[in-house]
């Protein structure tokens, strides 16, 4: 499976994708972790990108609508700690 910009999608790699609504709230990223996949959805246990992980859920997308991230200002955030920890007590 491939993300937006034609990268592959691997279970454990860091993905974001827009969230939230602008008329409640405005619009946010969503940082998530790759726990799952099929050949046309991965499984994401995600939270804000702002967030300190506590708040961690899952949810299952398609590869067009998540971006693969590498940089390490995201991958190493307390969000991305966070889901890491909520993973292995899974």
């Amino acid at each position: 499976m491939t993300d937006m910009l034609g990268a592959e999608i691997n279970v454990g790699d860091v993905v974001i994708y827009p969230g939230g609504n602008a008329r409640y709230g405005g619009l946010k990223l969503i940082v998530g972790v790759v726990s799952k996949m099929t050949p046309k959805r991965a499984t994401i246990a995600y939270c804000n990108i702002d967030s300190d992980g506590s708040s961690v859920k899952t949810s299952s997308k398609t590869g067009a609508k998540v971006l693969v991230v590498a940089d390490k200002s995201v991958t190493e955030s307390e969000a991305v700690k966070g889901i890491l920890t909520f993973l292995q007590s899974e």
